[in-house]
């Protein structure tokens, strides 16, 4: 793992609520970072992260510009993501492509973000932010259950935390 995922995983587990638009921008650089990853193996690290940014920067333009529309496709994202790396972590078989678990996860997303505007970011935004983190851990699928549980539960304490001294 390079150290840009790491990055926007710490940034997106503190600040996810906060910056809304870098939560929007951090899922469309995860998704397509992973998209251009597993695509195409062969691509050189370096065009993955451009794919990446290209998402990322996407994501923000429309955050800024249509910040309710943005939020719901980027709980659709973070929830299909998230979907298809919790079956990674914890199925007994991986799946050449999780679509299930990543549309299941890409419902409920959108659906908490839609309904749970500011408290789906703050989970949403831990929850990727830890799944992203783990991923330090990569070969020790059970550690990495416990740092993603561990990590969530620290950014929601945090962005919770962060909020109340705002009001």
């Amino acid at each position: 793992m390079t150290w840009g995922p790491a990055i926007v995983g710490v940034l997106l587990l503190a600040f996810g609520r906060r910056l809304y638009w870098l939560f929007v921008g951090g899922i469309g650089f995860v998704v397509g970072f992973s998209l251009a990853s597993s695509l195409s193996g062969r691509q050189p690290q370096l065009t993955a992260i451009l794919i990446g940014l290209g998402a990322g920067l996407l994501g923000v333009v429309l955050a800024l510009l249509l910040q309710r529309f943005a939020i719901v496709v980027a709980g659709l994202l973070a929830g299909a993501w998230l979907g298809a790396e919790i079956w990674r972590l914890l199925a007994p078989t991986p799946l050449p492509t999780p679509w299930l678990p990543a549309l299941v996860g890409g419902v409920v997303g959108a659906l908490l973000a839609a309904t749970l505007f500011d408290m789906a970011l703050v989970v949403l935004s831990s929850l990727v932010g830890a799944a992203i983190l783990a991923k330090l851990f990569a070969g020790r699928p059970g550690l990495q259950v416990v740092v993603v549980l561990l990590l969530t539960l620290l950014g929601v304490v945090f962005q919770t935390q962060t909020r109340r001294r705002e009001a």
